[in-house]
């Protein structure tokens, strides 16, 4: 392993006080750092401190960040501990956080790849990874507050991120966070373990998300849908690379999306002819509560609210995007948005296949009443 290299200006002050016999010393003072460059070591990519402060107080010691650049973005902050060793307590603010580049900071590079979860860990073999395994310096550990002007995850990026970080033996957590997402709010935490695979896991609520552009994130779901979504996710993986993280990915949730309209389908006329009829379709409100297992989300329960009509199924949707889900419309016939205001209801069904972008429809056995 390479030695820690700092390269640089720095002045200070240090006082020791104490006895020779027994050793015992105490070092009070403080260096100020400025435009040093520090590389080596576990590092894999250098870091570059503008200014900073390390005071050595009685039985602690500080380090205050002017300005820092490091695993791609600025930061500023102050970090304490009772040695340099750590545990440390930290309050920290970055202006841009890219999870791809904290991983190159300490870790064989990944190559370069566009996924989200490949520029998150390396694309490589468990096997081969398990040889070269990131150290994780023994210094790594402490608490505190962490705060981020934006915080990229892959095609994502979340705004005014904060919450509460702990970095521990080998995982790491941040718990009570919320940032901004496409014009709505996300709450929750992660949490990541890194024992002989990594393991992830996610819990979070979000509010008034916009669809439109979240959709447009795929060719699957391109130019598809409007609306506003929330809803609760709670997932979880497990792997070394994107095929084995997205393999192991399961968990459960739900979502609703209000004032919004499915822009490829019209799925009253759709469902009254058993056959595609393409157009829009304006949705009160839409429902649902999902699984994830296997590499497909199953929907246990499906409702959508149209004007004058209520549509119910259930079905699944592959991670690329491929639908196989059964729906029915049951049209009140007594409402006044209805084509007649007769009483009764009128039940029709298709199966819709393909993607949100490009469906497909075919007919399906009615239910029974």
């Amino acid at each position: 392993m390479n030695p820690l290299r700092l390269e640089g200006t720095a002045t200070g002050r240090l006082d020791w006080k104490g006895t020779l016999r027994p050793w015992r010393v105490a070092t009070t003072g403080m260096v100020a750092l400025e435009d040093v460059s520090i590389s080596g070591g576990l590092l894999r990519s250098g870091i570059t401190l503008g200014k900073a402060r390390l005071d050595f107080l009685p039985g602690r010691r500080r380090l205050q960040i002017g300005a820092m650049k490091a695993f791609g973005t600025a930061w500023t902050g102050t970090l304490a501990a009772p040695t340099l060793a750590g545990p440390w307590e930290f309050t920290l603010a970055a202006d841009h956080l890219i999870p791809g580049q904290l991983v190159r900071g300490f870790s064989n590079l990944p190559p370069e790849n566009s996924s989200l979860l490949s520029r998150i860990l390396p694309a490589q073999a468990a096997a081969t990874l398990a040889l070269e395994a990131p150290h994780w310096p023994g210094w790594l550990r402490g608490e505190g507050s962490l705060t981020a002007g934006a915080l990229e995850v892959g095609r994502l990026e979340f705004e005014r991120v904060k919450g509460h970080l702990t970095i521990g033996e080998r995982e790491i957590a941040l718990e009570g966070a919320e940032a901004g997402l496409l014009g709505g709010r996300v709450r929750g935490e992660v949490r990541a373990g890194f024992g002989e695979q990594p393991r992830y896991t996610v819990r979070a609520d979000f509010d008034n998300v916009s669809v439109a552009p979240l959709a447009a994130l795929t060719v699957s779901t391109r130019e598809c849908c409007t609306g506003s979504a929330a809803g609760h996710l709670e997932l979880s993986a497990a792997g070394w690379n994107r095929d084995a993280l997205l393999a192991s990915l399961e968990g459960t949730g739900r979502a609703e999306v209000r004032a919004g309209a499915l822009l490829t389908l019209d799925l009253p006329a759709t469902l009254a002819a058993a056959k595609l009829r393409p157009g829009r379709t304006v949705i009160r409100e839409a429902w649902a509560e999902f699984l994830v297992s296997s590499g497909r989300t199953e929907f246990e329960r499906l409702r959508v609210d149209l004007p004058g009509a209520r549509l119910e199924g259930k079905g699944s949707v592959s991670r690329r995007g491929e639908l196989d889900v059964a729906v029915e419309l049951q049209e009140d016939r007594a409402s006044p948005e209805s084509a007649s205001g007769r009483a009764g209801a009128e039940r029709h069904a298709v199966r819709v296949t393909g993607t949100l972008a490009a469906p497909q429809v075919a007919a399906e056995p009615k239910r029974s009443p």
